[in-house]
């Protein structure tokens, strides 16, 4: 009896640990959903448009993020310029385009003024 006892308390505690354990899964996931990042594989690069006005940016005319996969309502990729982190991603493109390199582009979130991904990362091929 106390046998019968002790398995039926272990196996509740296992049912209870995995209920846990589906719990966290969930949570990680619906995490992870939220924290989406888009890449553009090595791609060419095409035009490349500078704006100077009150947020100095950079478009990548001819390269498309999946946007809508980070809630933005457009595709275009977007370096912004107002850090010199920009800036340097600005040089490091430029020297890309010169070389005839392929560059990757990465992107995790939108801009909120435009609503299209801003780049975060390039990778030079």
């Amino acid at each position: 009896m106390a046998d019968h006892i002790f398995n039926l308390s272990i196996t509740i505690m296992r049912k209870n640990s995995m209920k846990k354990l589906i719990t966290l899964l969930t949570f990680l996931c619906a995490a992870s959903a939220q924290a989406a990042v888009v890449t553009s594989g090595p791609v060419e690069l095409g035009n490349i448009q500078i704006i100077d006005d009150a947020n100095p940016r950079v478009y990548l005319g001819g390269v498309t993020l999946d946007g809508t996969a980070l809630g933005c309502d457009n595709n275009i990729p977007v370096i912004l310029l107002n850090t010199s982190r920009g800036a340097l991603m600005y040089e490091t493109l430029l020297s890309a385009k010169k070389a005839g390199q392929k560059v990757n582009l990465v992107a995790s979130k939108c801009w909120d003024i435009y609503s299209t991904p801003i780049v975060y990362s390039i990778y030079t091929h």
